[in-house]
């Protein structure tokens, strides 16, 4: 699933795009991965050693 959401997004000609939609798309992105890094360290953090 990840190598077709990678394809797809290489895929897009970002500068054909229209910028309120480019920079909506990179602001949900940046959103996206940060949760993904939240979720990343609560899960280590819960199987670490007391």
């Amino acid at each position: 699933m990840e190598l077709h959401v990678k394809n797809l997004m290489d895929s897009i000609e970002w500068e054909s795009m229209p910028s309120i939609l480019r920079f909506g798309l990179l602001h949900r992105a940046e959103f996206i991965k940060a949760g993904q890094k939240e979720g990343a360290d609560r899960n280590d953090r819960a199987l670490s050693p007391c």
